[in-house]
């Protein structure tokens, strides 16, 4: 690292009541961020629709958040560069949900995945087919409440006949992905796009 400059963490977490919780570098145990964000599970793949994963150790050595309820909490991530004048310079990583918070002790852990897990529920489109993939895609967000990111992408007026069956939102997701030839993710900004690996190394 540049001498003088470090790399923090902060996160703004709603909880279920409402209660807003602005944490700084300070809040956290040491080591208490880390993320995985992949596009497939380790080999070649296309049409892939898996969630980034958080995980969050909040230090509570003075029983400062004991008092918390941290189940279903809405954590909004950063890691920001910090400067000797003050400056303060945050990059945003993301919105996450926590679906397994620990008990409070010394420190209080929270695991969190994006918005791809909104998508995690039985597929009862409001819309009648035949329908083209882009209006798939994008009924798919409105139904769950994920935010849209993308327009036209390959294959977008491809039209599909019927409607599937017995599958969840994630599933269409990633059969959309994969008639585009394209993963389907959800980026820091919490919106769904479609992308392909990056291939920048290979140039």
């Amino acid at each position: 690292l540049i001498e003088g400059i470090k790399i923090v963490n902060y996160a703004d977490i709603t909880l279920k009541d409402g209660t807003v919780l602005n944490l700084g570098p300070s809040d956290f145990a040491v080591g208490g961020f880390s993320m995985s964000d992949k596009t497939t599970n380790g080999k070649f793949e296309i049409g892939t629709a898996i969630a980034k994963n958080i995980s969050v150790t909040i230090a509570n050595h003075t029983n400062k958040f004991s008092a918390y309820d941290f189940y279903k909490a809405i954590i909004y991530m950063y890691v920001a560069i910090e400067k000797e004048d003050g400056t303060v310079l945050k990059e945003r990583k993301g919105k996450y949900y926590v679906i397994n918070p620990t008990s409070p002790g010394d420190t209080i852990k929270l695991s969190g995945v994006d918005s791809m897990y909104l998508f995690d529920k039985p597929y009862n489109p409001k819309k009648a087919f035949p329908a083209t993939l882009q209006s798939i895609l994008a009924d798919c967000c409105t139904d769950c409440g994920v935010n849209i990111g993308f327009g036209e992408f390959d294959n977008w007026n491809f039209t599909v006949m019927n409607a599937p069956e017995e599958c969840t939102y994630r599933q269409v997701v990633s059969w959309v992905a994969q008639i585009a030839g394209r993963h389907a993710r959800i980026n820091n900004n919490d919106y769904l796009e479609l992308v392909w690996y990056d291939t920048s190394s290979l140039e």
